[in-house]
């Protein structure tokens, strides 16, 4: 007698898993994209910040006529560069890791930030890199790389199933350092934004308003204030990464705060003796407490 066809549905173990989101743009392929542009930047402002200045047909030979100020203003950029390379070591863990919902969250976060530089260009960066020279050429160019990131930032978001941020995760005593580290690029980088006069009054450090040098400051802290303010949606949206790139994020804040209370000490004399005689030294220790507190953060969740 021939058996009777079975109708019994397959075993929820037997059945086969949703295939992982896709699409046009991964999200490794969107950090790669935009942590080499990053590195890029990183890499020739600290090492050559004239030749990368050069590189956007900036004119220079105003701000040489300065030897002090030409010192000053390189300084001041390098140190902006310096909190834009706390972005580049956070999108490279991420992306060395491969965990899909941090890739996601990076992604998010790196969307965020490059519409941040495209809304603060057109409200007052670009003004000021015009004025110094920059040519309209290179400003279009920069406009133009912003909006290829978000493009592919956002394609790689929703290729990881578009995770969201979970801001319940900024109570609580977890990741200290990141919130903390959060905390003082949304002040500062408010205040580079908003109220940069009175931020330099806490300082007790005079811009020179209408020179050259004045204007260069101006525009370098501008775009540090953007960096700042981006820097805190990325710390604040890998606050929901996987156990492992969490645990390396809280190793690069450490070891960034480390290179920053180096920094701050070996330039204090030059600023205290040269480059920023009115600035409060007070004011220079007070930032290294700080950096100072930021990297203790991090050690104490490293040892625990």
């Amino acid at each position: 007698m021939a058996r009777k066809s079975s109708s019994r549905s397959p075993s929820p173990s037997r059945k086969k898993a949703a295939p992982p989101p896709s699409g046009p743009v991964s999200a490794q392929t969107a950090l790669t994209a935009t942590l080499g542009w990053f590195a890029l930047i990183s890499a020739s402002g600290l090492i050559l910040p004239d030749k990368l200045m050069e590189g956007y047909q900036i004119p220079l030979d105003k701000l040489r006529k300065d030897e002090k100020a030409e010192a000053l203003v390189i300084q001041m950029f390098q140190n902006w560069v310096l909190w834009l390379l706390l972005g580049t070591g956070i999108q490279s863990i991420v992306r060395r890791n491969g965990n899909k919902t941090s890739e996601g969250l990076c992604c998010l976060a790196n969307l965020a930030m490059m519409l941040i530089f495209l809304g603060v260009g057109e409200w007052k960066a670009n003004a000021g890199w015009i004025g110094l020279g920059m040519p309209e050429m290179s400003i279009n160019f920069n406009r133009a790389l912003f909006s290829v990131f978000v493009v592919m930032n956002y394609l790689g978001w929703q290729a990881s199933g578009s995770p969201k941020p979970d801001l319940a995760l900024l109570k609580g005593n977890t990741s200290l350092a990141s919130k903390y580290t959060a905390a003082l690029c949304v002040v500062f980088g408010a205040a580079m934004l908003l109220d940069l006069d009175g931020l330099f009054e806490q300082y007790h450090f005079t811009n020179k308003k209408g020179t050259v040098e004045g204007k260069w400051i101006e525009a370098i802290f501008t775009g540090m204030g953007q960096t700042l303010i981006g820097t805190t949606i990325a710390l604040v949206c890998m606050l929901g990464a996987d156990k492992k790139t969490a645990g390396e994020i809280n190793r690069w804040i450490w070891a960034f705060f480390g290179m920053q209370i180096a920094a701050g000490a070996i330039l204090s004399p030059l600023n205290k003796k040269l480059l920023m005689t009115e600035i409060d030294p007070n004011m220079q220790l007070f930032n290294i407490g700080l950096w100072f507190a930021g990297g203790f953060l991090a050690w104490k969740e490293m040892i625990v």
